[in-house]
């Protein structure tokens, strides 16, 4: 049979090995990384989070082979294994409700809200569901901050008389709601606000003295409070342009006394007309204090703002994220480019076109940002170590991904309906020598909320139940060497200058291991170098190897070979220290070569074989031929350097063919090289012939051929290459095509001459007038304009 294989480019041929090489040796490290090991039962169980120990006191097999997977020991005749598993402890799982306002008891939308678990290190980890509901009636506090500038007059205007349709508009969603107001304007210090007495007093025509931040109104319940609180609002004007919104905001989002509630949803509305001011502005006052991001609000102002500066985009981005508080920048068209690009610094946050009068869209604005904060849900975690892994998976139908990532948030929420829980894992990576660090913290909540969380706390399990606690004092055990160590696990733990699995080799045997360091190979460094290569045990200086091993230091595993057909040494050999000793008439270094040269020698047409060894023009290598130079075929019969190309050998061109044409398939010779094939034959390379085997007069199939001689490779294109005949068309449009084009060229050249000759002749004619050569003749056809007659009658006097 012919050995196909479909590459994508030449460039796979040469790296393709490295690649595979790499693959398994990246497999490999990986399974012996995790395989079970460990000499104690705490070391094995968190070696894997599938291995297992066997206790048994009478177990046979040395220590280091009790640690295992739980189904070998078993079979092994195993009785006490010791295999802890990951498990939920306890769980607080009150059922999600939506509370009552009226008796005090806030509603629950998350599912459960306390856990405790045990895990195994290095294992799958623990699998839980999370339900969330989102709750009727649920509290929501709305704090509008509006610009108290002059020509925000018409905004204030619309959000006193709208008040009611904002209040009914939340309430069709939630009755539980609060609102709140605060007004801003900036610092009261040049050059951002006039300072001359006068101007203190009044910035502007019927205007108010100017201040940064007036907290008007804590968060209520009652509209006509609210409405009160904005009908009152007095507008002030300063210098510059830019205003000190952010100082107001950051008191806004972290002053507890503005009346946030801790279980609620809440909303910032920011309306401005102005650009903001940001950190570093302040220097322009000689103000330099960084802002600190915490609460100076005392009554309705803010004392801080004369001597701190704007807070900075970050520092408003971590305050919001932190309260996971929500913000809507309402704002005029002219400032809408800037808002939009703070708007992708600022998490929770989003922007709107703020307008006024009939055409007022406060409430929608209002309206769809609350819809959009109840409509979908994600649930975050903290954990208090990085040794806690955790992952959070919707099962939701509707998803919604973020910048590429995994879907991780469920959209399209019903207000008192269960969201399609939410599929959570936690596992530990490893167990921590520390023990007061195995035990850990994972905090799950909504993305949106602060009070809705579930806490689950982490027990990693790194000891066995056979386990001494360190507080008892064991007794010794007559099973170690009369008493010289007691019994753990199923193993002796031996007392000070006891050692051996029975604690049978005392100090005299330890001296002689020290000064005679018979259980480390002598060819590595012997203070270094592990006990029996870290695959035996060392009892009174003799290493006693785990299955696999052998060797005086453990060092021959006995299960590293080649591999051939998916067998140790083709199974053709026995494995000894990590090379094949191959049986009689094998070789090779997975004795996958037969020894005899029968599949070398030539076979005639009734399928006898025949003549000599590869024709007697090569040599018979692990039943293959390779031949001499200018010698090809299975069996070396072919001479490509008699006169003959490569491209002539028959064989080669029927195994190109019934590589790719599906009618020869099926007739392939029985000595065809191996067959590559590729998108494109590489005609460059220069130790490749190029040839081509043609079907019919319009096409034929491309292959090249390579090494030939010795693992010849046979390179053929996948699809045959066909010559198209020539376009009648196309020509009889380029005939027509160039006469026309012809033609219009001679058109132009005559155009051209003639349009150089006349300028000639008419410069020659300016040329002529400008040198006149004149002379005084009479014309004598020229009569003057008078006639003089003499009348005869008259005589003179």
């Amino acid at each position: 049979m012919t050995k196909l294989t479909v590459m994508t480019s030449r460039r796979w041929e040469t790296q393709g090995g490295r690649f595979l090489t790499l693959g398994l040796f990246l497999v490999l490290f990986i399974a012996r990384s995790e395989a079970c090991s460990g000499t104690t039962c705490a070391q094995c169980i968190v070696s894997g989070g599938e291995c297992a120990w066997c206790a048994d006191a009478n177990f046979t097999a040395l220590a280091g082979e009790r640690c295992s997977l739980a189904a070998n020991l078993q079979e092994q005749g195993c009785v006490d294994i010791q295999s802890p598993q990951t498990a939920e402890v306890s769980r607080q799982d009150k059922a999600v409700d939506d509370g009552n306002v009226t008796l005090g008891i806030e509603p629950t939308q998350l599912q459960p809200q306390a856990m405790r678990i045990k895990l195994r290190p290095r294992g799958k980890g623990h699998d839980f569901h999370v339900t969330f509901r989102p709750a009727n009636n649920f509290p929501v506090d709305l704090y509008f901050l509006f610009d108290l500038s002059w020509t925000m007059k018409a905004y204030i205007d619309d959000l006193q008389r709208l008040a009611r349709r904002i209040a009914d508009e939340i309430g069709k969603i939630s009755t539980n709601y609060k609102l709140g107001y605060g007004t801003f304007q900036d610092k009261v210090l040049l050059p951002f606000t006039n300072t001359h007495p006068a101007k203190l007093q009044n910035q502007c025509q019927d205007c108010a003295p100017p201040f940064d931040y007036h907290h008007e109104l804590s968060l209520t319940s009652s509209l006509i409070n609210f409405t009160a609180a904005v009908d009152n609002s007095q507008f002030t004007g300063n210098i510059d342009s830019p205003e000190g919104g952010f100082d107001a905001m950051m008191q806004a989002i972290v002053c507890k006394s503005v009346g946030w509630r801790d279980n609620s949803r809440q909303l910032i509305i920011f309306a401005s007309d102005a650009r903001m001011h940001f950190a570093g502005d302040g220097k322009l006052a000689g103000v330099i204090t960084p802002n600190d991001g915490e609460c100076h609000l005392q009554g309705r102002v803010n004392p801080m703002a004369f001597k701190q500066d704007y807070p900075s985009v970050g520092q408003l981005a971590a305050a919001l994220d932190k309260s996971k508080k929500h913000v809507i920048f309402a704002v005029q068209e002219a400032v809408l480019t800037e808002y939009q690009q703070l708007h992708t610094r600022v998490p929770r946050s989003s922007v709107n076109v703020l307008k006024a009068g009939k055409d007022s869209n406060v409430v929608d604005i209002v309206r769809d940002k609350y819809r959009e904060m109840t409509a979908g849900v994600q649930l975050e975690y903290k954990t208090s170590s990085d040794n806690i892994r955790v992952s959070i998976t919707p099962t939701c139908e509707s998803r919604e991904s973020r910048e590429g990532r995994e879907s991780t948030r469920c959209t399209n929420l019903e207000i008192g309906k269960k969201v399609e829980p939410f599929v959570v894992n936690i596992r530990a990576d490893r167990c921590p020598e520390n023990p007061k660090e195995r035990v850990q913290t994972v905090t799950i909540a909504p993305s949106d909320f602060l009070k809705d969380s579930l806490n689950v706390t982490v027990e990693i399990i790194c000891d066995c139940d056979c386990q001494i606690p360190p507080d008892v004092t064991p007794d010794p055990s007559e099973d170690c060497s009369q008493g010289n160590g007691t019994k753990e696990c199923g193993i002796c733990r031996c007392y000070p200058g006891r050692s051996g699995s029975s604690c049978e080799c005392g100090q005299e045997d330890l001296d002689t291991a020290v000064s005679e360091p018979t259980c480390r190979n002598d060819a590595m460094n012997s203070t270094a170098a592990p006990e029996c290569n870290g695959v035996g045990e060392c009892v009174c200086g003799v290493c006693q190897c785990q299955p696999n091993f052998s060797g005086r230091f453990c060092q021959c595993n006995v299960k590293v070979c080649p591999v051939f057909d998916g067998l140790l040494c083709g199974g053709n050999g026995e494995c000894r220290c990590e090379e094949c000793q191959c049986n009689a008439n094998f070789t090779g270094l997975a004795c996958e070569c037969p020894g005899a040269s029968d599949t070398c020698l030539p076979t005639s047409a009734a399928g006898e074989t025949e003549g000599e060894v590869c024709s007697g023009h090569g040599e018979c290598r692990c039943g293959s031929c390779v031949c001499e130079e200018g010698y090809v075929g299975r069996h070396c019969q072919t001479c490509f350097l008699c006169g003959n190309s490569l491209c002539e050998v028959d064989n080669y061109r029927e195994c190109a063919k019934c590589a790719v044409i599906p009618k020869h398939r099926g007739q392939c010779p029985a000595d065809c090289p191996e067959v590559v094939i590729v998108p494109e034959v590489d005609t460059e390379d220069e130790q490749t012939e190029d040839c081509k085997d043609w079907l019919t007069e319009e096409c034929h199939v491309r292959f090249s051929v390579q090494n030939p001689g010795a693992n010849t490779t046979l390179y053929v294109q996948e699809t045959k290459v066909c010559t198209e005949g020539p376009n009648i068309l196309i020509i009889v449009l380029g005939v027509v095509g160039g006469v026309v084009g012809v033609g219009l060229i001679l058109l132009l050249l005559v155009k051209l001459l003639t349009s150089l000759f006349d300028r000639l002749e008419y410069q020659h004619f300016l040329r002529e007038l400008q040198s006149p050569k004149w002379a005084k003749f009479n014309n004598p056809i020229y009569k003057e304009a008078t006639t003089t007659y003499h009348n005869p009658v008259m005589t003179k006097d």
